[in-house]
């Protein structure tokens, strides 16, 4: 697989997870949401974030089996 594809996919689920604990961290607050909803939703994209990293990385480690 091409390196460049590599980086952007494991940026691209990093991404989701960094912007999950902005989210819970209040770093990025939203006046239109209430505090708890809006670390509900980031504790979700911290999640998300983490299993498509993990899931994406075990796929890669199982594809390069012989």
């Amino acid at each position: 697989m091409n390196v460049l594809m590599i980086v952007v996919n494991y940026s691209a689920r990093l991404l989701v997870l960094v912007v999950g604990v902005l989210l819970v961290t209040g770093v990025v607050a939203s006046d239109s949401f209430e505090i708890h909803i809006q670390r509900t939703f980031g504790a979700m994209m911290i999640a998300f974030g983490a299993y498509r990293t993990i899931v994406y990385h075990v796929r890669r480690k199982q594809e390069n089996v012989p």
